[in-house]
């Protein structure tokens, strides 16, 4: 299944700001976007890509900040 442009449009956004950190996708099956911090397993999950753009936001400040500790 093919994501629509709108879709598109905001999977190719995320992954241009966030890619040096983070694998993005959109799972057809599940209906919901995700993010995985490079070389980690744990995987960040939200139903529209706004949202995930959040958990990203927040997940990022929350590793830089225990590296800065």
């Amino acid at each position: 299944m093919a994501l629509t442009r709108e879709q598109q449009s905001a999977l190719t956004d995320l992954q241009w700001h966030w890619e040096d950190a983070y694998l993005i996708g959109y799972d057809h099956q599940r209906g919901s976007w995700w993010a995985r911090f490079i070389g980690t397993t744990e995987e960040l999950s939200a139903s529209s890509a706004e949202e995930l753009r959040h958990e990203i936001r927040d997940d990022y400040a929350d590793r830089k900040c225990r590296r800065e500790h």
